[in-house]
C-alpha cells in the first residue's frame, strides 16, 4: 500500500510541476488595432496612427505598470491617445530621451482587470515612411521604462510586483516564402 501511495504522490508532483512549467508569463505588447489581433503591419505612408498596448496572461487585476516601447524610424511617437475602453485613467507619464516611453499608472486610479487581455494604455503615433518596399522587419518592442527601468506590473490591490515579458510587433514584415507541393510531395521527402 505504501509503495502504490509513493508512486502515485511521485505522479502528482511531476504532473503538477510538468503544468507549473507550461504556465504562460505576462506579456506586454503593442498591437496596430483594437482587436488585439494585429501586430504587423505594412506601413500606409505617412500620417497619424495609434498603438495600443495590452498586457495578457497577467491572471489578476492590474493595478499599475511601467513599461516603455523602442520605436523603429519608421514611427515617432506623438504623445498619449485617450482610449475609451481602457477601463483606466493614467496617473503620470514620461517620455524621456527617443526611443522610450514611459508610463506610470498610480493606485489613485481604477483597476484593470487583466485575467484576460487588458488594455492599458494608446499611443499616438506617426508614419515616416511610404510603403514597405523592400519589407524591412522593423520592429516595435515592449521595453523596460526609460526611467526607472522596469518592466513589471503591480496586483492590486496588494501591490504586489509581478515581471512582465515585452513583446514585439513588426512593421512591413518580410514575407515567407512558400513552396506549392501537393500531400504525396512532403510525404516523399520523408520516405512514406
Amino acid at each position: 500500500m505504501k509503495k502504490v501511495l509513493a508512486v502515485v504522490l511521485a505522479v502528482a508532483v511531476v504532473c503538477v510541476g510538468a503544468y507549473s512549467a507550461d504556465a504562460q508569463v505576462p506579456l506586454a505588447k503593442a498591437v496596430f488595432d483594437g482587436d488585439f489581433g494585429t501586430d504587423s503591419k505594412d506601413c500606409p505612408g505617412p500620417g497619424l496612427d495609434q498603438l495600443t498596448i495590452i498586457v495578457s496572461n497577467f491572471n489578476s487585476w492590474l493595478g499599475s505598470i511601467q513599461f516603455g516601447v523602442s520605436f523603429p524610424p519608421s514611427l515617432s511617437y506623438i504623445g498619449e491617445a485617450p482610449l475609451p475602453n481602457a477601463n483606466l485613467v493614467l496617473g503620470t507619464s514620461d517620455v524621456t530621451v527617443a526611443p522610450w516611453f514611459g508610463v506610470t499608472i498610480g493606485y489613485g486610479n481604477a483597476p484593470v482587470n487583466a485575467f484576460s487581455t487588458a488594455v492599458v494604455h494608446g499611443i499616438q503615433v506617426f508614419w515616416n515612411c511610404i510603403g514597405c518596399n523592400p519589407p524591412t522587419d522593423e520592429l516595435v518592442v515592449v521595453v523596460p521604462n526609460g526611467l526607472t527601468g522596469l518592466l513589471e506590473g503591480a496586483v492590486w490591490p496588494t501591490s504586489v510586483l509581478v515581471p512582465i515579458y515585452g513583446g514585439t510587433s513588426v512593421v512591413c514584415p518580410t514575407p515567407v516564402p512558400v513552396e506549392t507541393q501537393t500531400w504525396g510531395q512532403i510525404k516523399s521527402l520523408y520516405g512514406e
